[in-house]
């Protein structure tokens, strides 16, 4: 399971400190909307399997070359292996393989479970990282909600002062 099929509810990317049940209450109340719908694949002929592909859109796209950093800001959308992430921000550092994302965060894995965070610091394969200040809200209902969720190359996940109401 990668960081964002797993980042709904394991981890719930694709990301601390005693948090109170009220910061848990005010997580309830975000205006995030859930990602759009997957795209279709673009050039079949010229990408990598189907699964490991990871797609995406904004409305800018800026390459440094001296720095070599995509950053990729307005209604970003990432998609992989049926799970979607949207951000305001999306910054991909190619050099450390660092991916970045920012602002109005939500993730959703393809069992419907949807991970909302205020920053979420993923590896280039989209598999592994950090979520500060995650709330889950699970498709049959429930919310996990964590100060911040980690997932490690071997699959272990990690939630620091964790809440879970069913």
């Amino acid at each position: 399971m990668d960081l964002l099929t797993g980042c709904a509810l394991s981890l719930a990317l694709a990301t601390g400190i005693a948090a109170a049940p009220a910061q848990a209450q005010d997580f309830q109340n975000r205006t995030v909307a859930p990602p759009v719908q997957d795209p279709p694949v673009a050039n079949a002929s010229t990408a990598t399997p189907a699964e490991d592909q990871v797609q995406f859109s904004s409305t800018a796209l800026e390459y440094n070359t001296n720095t070599d950093i995509v950053t990729a800001t307005g209604e970003v959308r990432m998609f992989r292996q049926g799970s979607r992430l949207r951000a305001d921000k999306v910054v991909w550092n190619r050099k450390t393989g660092k991916v970045v994302a920012t602002g109005n965060i939500a993730v959703t894995n393809p069992e419907g479970d949807i991970a909302y965070g205020d920053e979420i610091n993923l590896t280039d394969s989209l598999k592994d990282g950090v979520v500060d200040n995650m709330l889950v809200v699970l498709e049959q209902g429930g919310r996990l909600a964590a100060k911040q969720g980690t997932r490690d190359a071997d699959g272990t996940v990690n939630l620091k002062t964790a809440a879970y109401t069913p």
